[in-house]
């Protein structure tokens, strides 16, 4: 089903699965680089989906990425052989401290910038 995106919901602070809790693996969470760009290209053909757009924020598990998050959209995939549940949570988490949610604001122009432009002259 290519046309399909996965949704991403609000993390509520609540892991989905139990079980996520009975492991002992340290996870890593970052922002992916170039040179991870074989691995997420791999991770989508792993969960058989299109790569969201970048920037990425990836969850390492054993050296190896095991879930990768869109910070533009929200969309996340994971590895669909191995257990990645918490993963989920975990990356939208930190993704909402990440992603600066204020309204852009245009920088001002300076005055003599803006006086130029008012005269008609090239303000540049």
């Amino acid at each position: 089903m290519p046309g399909l995106t996965r949704l991403s919901l609000a993390f509520d602070g609540a892991f989905a699965d139990s079980a996520c809790l009975d492991r002992d693996e340290p996870v890593s969470l970052r922002l992916a680089k170039k040179s991870d760009a074989a691995a997420l290209e791999s991770l989508r053909l792993l969960d058989s989906c299109r790569l969201p757009p970048p920037p990425h924020l990836v969850a390492e598990v054993d050296g190896s990425i095991r879930a990768a998050r869109s910070l533009l959209t929200g969309e996340t995939i994971a590895d669909p052989f191995a257990h990645t549940a918490h993963l989920r949570p975990m990356l939208a988490a930190r993704a909402s401290q990440l992603v600066d949610t204020r309204p852009r604001r245009r920088p001002p122009l300076s005055w003599v910038r803006a006086l130029r432009w008012a005269r008609g002259e090239n303000p540049a």
